[in-house]
């Protein structure tokens, strides 16, 4: 078992990018000052304002707490066929990286580089894997910092996450196959533009790189059924959401497709429902297939 990488600051500040709560947002509905927002944003602990705004962010009091006074662990995850987990130090801080692989074929995806790579290219010439895929789960120097060593030639294609415009883009131009943005259409279409500055600088068609966003999509049969999912999951949902029918998600799919984007990575509240996922496939990828 390897160390929880973030501390209640992280947890909190990831919990808002992804709730799309702002921290004047989360003061009001937590009852808080700023400032006490500030104080946890900081990683400072004070368990009445941790207690205050975890069920805002749908987050668990007694974990982050416990978390801050430095008890709380990852439950034990060890002797798991398939999984190598990797922690490595950069700069004094711990950074976590993974190696997952199908144990019949031997194919293998990176998730992360961490601070070294040595110990993850050990465990797959050991497990004789080849690794097919590296994703990078953003661009922050201790997730990448070793990403050139385990580039071969050919290298496995790399994702990278994230809509830095003058760092994440410009990794992506130089190392990846993938990008995986976020925003509206219109900041989407800007990201893009990025991107293409950032190959043309150093030479790599711009086409080389494949253009996708990553999004929280809600889907209902008609209206109606929009209203009440949308009363039952909004609270998981995101501001920039894409909430609607399936000829709404289409429109507003298609946006994205219109502005460069030629795949969509999303997750959705209604997963435990097998009913949305088959209708959001029959009703909204033919229409965006040839988008």
């Amino acid at each position: 078992m390897i160390e929880l990488e973030d501390n209640v600051g992280d947890i909190v500040g990831k919990a808002q990018r992804g709730l799309g709560i702002s921290d004047s947002e989360l003061a009001k509905k937590s009852d808080l000052s700023g400032d006490a927002v500030n104080k946890i944003r900081d990683g400072k602990f004070d368990e009445t304002i941790i207690r205050a705004v975890a069920p805002v962010l749908d987050l668990d009091a007694n974990a982050l707490v416990e978390l801050a006074q430095g008890k709380w662990k990852p439950n034990k995850f060890e002797n798991f066929d398939g999984l190598g987990q990797f922690n490595t130090s950069y700069g004094g801080m711990l950074v976590n990286a993974y190696l997952v692989w199908d144990l019949g074929t031997k194919h293998a995806a990176a998730f992360d580089t961490g601070a070294d790579s040595t110990g993850m290219l050990k465990a797959a010439t050991k497990e004789n894997l080849s690794i097919k895929l590296i994703l990078l789960t953003h661009a922050h120097s201790d997730h990448v910092a070793d990403l050139p060593a385990p580039i071969q030639r050919p290298h496995p294609p790399i994702l990278i996450g994230g809509s830095g415009t003058k760092v994440t883009l410009r990794l992506v131009a130089q190392y990846g196959q993938f990008c995986n943005v976020s925003g509206e259409a219109d900041a989407v279409a800007h990201l893009f533009g990025a991107l293409r500055d950032h190959c043309e600088r150093i030479g790599r068609p711009h086409a080389e790189v494949t253009r996708s966003v990553y999004t929280t999509i809600l889907v209902g049969r008609d209206e109606a059924e929009v209203a009440v999912k949308r009363e039952r999951l909004g609270s998981f949902m995101p501001a920039r959401s894409i909430v609607g029918t399936p000829d709404q998600l289409i429109d507003a799919l298609g946006a994205y497709a219109r502005v460069g984007c030629q795949y969509v990575i999303f997750r959705t509240p209604d997963w435990v429902d097998v009913e949305p996922v088959q209708l959001f496939a029959e009703r909204v990828v033919p229409a965006l297939a040839t988008a």
